[in-house]
């Protein structure tokens, strides 16, 4: 009797052991639609599921991602190992619901550019599916060199993205050590150690809130004589996106770069921090449905450009209701020569105006002060040429006297030109708007109800501000 029930008890764990794979590669295909959906809906490409063949203990799968405006599309073919012990590349690394291998490679219907894709090797990734639904994905491209005129060499990249099922959370970091293009053996661009780094989650409208930021430790462009060689070193640009209320989000953008040198020169550091806030989150989220519709309908270039200004005066409208603020809280630029800083803020107060019905009303709901205070240093090259140029002229007409000019040292000549600085502001394009303020020269503008004023002053040099004053 005990044999029998050994016996049953044997044959039935056998049975669920040898069911498991199957359910959980049921399992695995749910889960698989399911975030297939959701890329494709909350991302800008689409996603097909070109085949899915589901076995016992693995699944073979590809998938077709596609740009609506681009010659492009990316193919993903997976080898997906059912749980709960899936094996794979490396073996099983324990309970899972599936352990999914894929590679990635560029496609184009250009003749031409699939010649050049086709050179480029297959990013290849691994990601570990847990029991709870949350995703580990690792991805590798190896180095490689596309031979040519340029010649492309690429330092490889790497990367680790992790996700739920339905990308309500995502964090991203992907690093890529290095490019260059060399022509006739001469590395004419280089860039080194970009980084991309992110952790998002879906907040208020579906909108993904949270911190981005990208990295590039060293960018050098060497181009022919005579054109200007760039290298800029430690670039940042990072994002942050907040809710500031049930209906509303802030974002933060900060840009900061240690070191550019130009023309022989050393600028830097440099900074801009720049904050919007009061931002409608729906009208966002709208809008960035509506481009991708736009997209998807396939229209021409110049009714898709119409299409999207009107989209765009649209989505001023409805965001003015909330009266939005964008300020630049911080700008500043060093070199050699000194500090340039400067500060702004806009408003656009549409509580009171329809502005999304008619948009020239924007005009006069918007309302700013900005100021830029800048050093001599960077004045003084773009004025001493002409003062230096006055002076001769009075030379050669005789007001001043030969003998004087000759007496002149360079010291004195110098301290001439600074002192006649400030009376000829108005004789360069950049400069006239400025006005002397101690060491520096500032500029200050305000815009209230369509009045564009400039130093305190209206605002006449030049062509016409499109700017229109209220009625009284």
């Amino acid at each position: 009797m005990k044999k029998i029930i050994l016996a049953t008890v044997t044959v039935v764990l056998v049975a669920v052991l040898a069911a498991l794979p199957w359910w959980f590669g049921h399992e695995t295909e749910k889960h698989f639609r399911a975030l297939l959906k959701a890329s494709a809906d909350h991302g800008e490409l689409t996603a097909e599921l070109v085949r899915y063949e589901r076995g016992w203990l693995r699944t073979s799968a590809e998938t077709v991602h596609r740009h609506p405006t681009a010659p492009l599309e990316l193919r993903l073919r997976h080898d997906i190992h059912h749980g709960p012990l899936p094996f794979g590349k490396g073996g099983p690394t324990g309970l899972q619901l599936a352990r999914v291998e894929s590679r990635l490679s560029l496609h184009s219907s250009d003749v031409r550019l699939q010649g050049e894709l086709k050179q480029i090797p297959a990013i290849e990734s691994v990601t570990a599916i847990g029991l709870d639904g949350q995703s580990v994905m690792r991805l590798n491209q190896p180095a490689w060199t596309r031979p040519g005129k340029p010649v492309l060499v690429w330092d490889g990249l790497s990367g680790e993205i992790r996700f739920d099922r339905e990308l309500k959370n995502l964090y991203t970091d992907v690093h890529m050590p290095g490019a260059s293009l060399t022509h006739e053996r001469t590395e004419f661009m280089r860039i080194d150690n970009l980084r991309f780094k992110s952790e998002l989650r879906r907040g208020v409208a579906d909108l993904y809130l949270g911190d981005s930021h990208f990295t590039v430790d060293r960018f050098v462009l060497r181009p022919p004589s005579p054109a200007t060689p760039v290298e800029l070193h430690g670039l940042l640009v990072g994002s942050k996106v907040l809710a500031s209320g049930p209906d509303t989000v802030d974002m933060t953008v900060h840009y900061t770069l240690r070191e550019a040198r130009l023309e022989g020169g050393h600028h830097g550091p440099s900074e801009l921090l720049l904050e919007l806030r009061r931002l409608d989150a729906a009208a966002l989220k709208g809008f960035e449905k509506q481009l991708k519709q736009m997209a998807q309908r396939g229209a021409p270039m110049e009714q898709a450009s119409l299409m999207m200004v009107g989209k765009s005066l649209e989505l001023l409208g409805m965001l003015a209701r909330r009266s939005p603020e964008l300020e630049i809280k911080r700008l500043s630029l060093k070199s050699g020569m000194g500090e340039i800083t400067g500060r702004a803020k806009l408003v656009i107060d549409g509580s009171r105006a329809n502005i999304a019905e008619n948009p020239l009303l924007l005009l006069t709901a918007v309302r700013g002060d900005a100021e830029l205070r800048v050093p001599a240093g960077y004045v003084r090259p773009l004025l001493a040429p002409i003062i230096r140029q006055d002076i001769q002229t009075l030379s050669q007409g005789k007001r001043v006297g030969r003998e004087d000019m000759k007496s002149l040292s360079p010291q004195r000549l110098n301290a001439i030109i600074d002192e006649s600085i400030p009376h000829y502001l108005s004789r360069h394009p950049l400069t006239r708007h400025l006005v002397a303020d101690g060491d520096h020269f500032r500029l200050h503008a305000t815009l209230q109800r369509g009045e564009l004023l400039i130093n305190g002053q209206p605002w006449t040099g030049g062509a016409p501000l499109p700017l229109v004053k209220s009625a009284p």
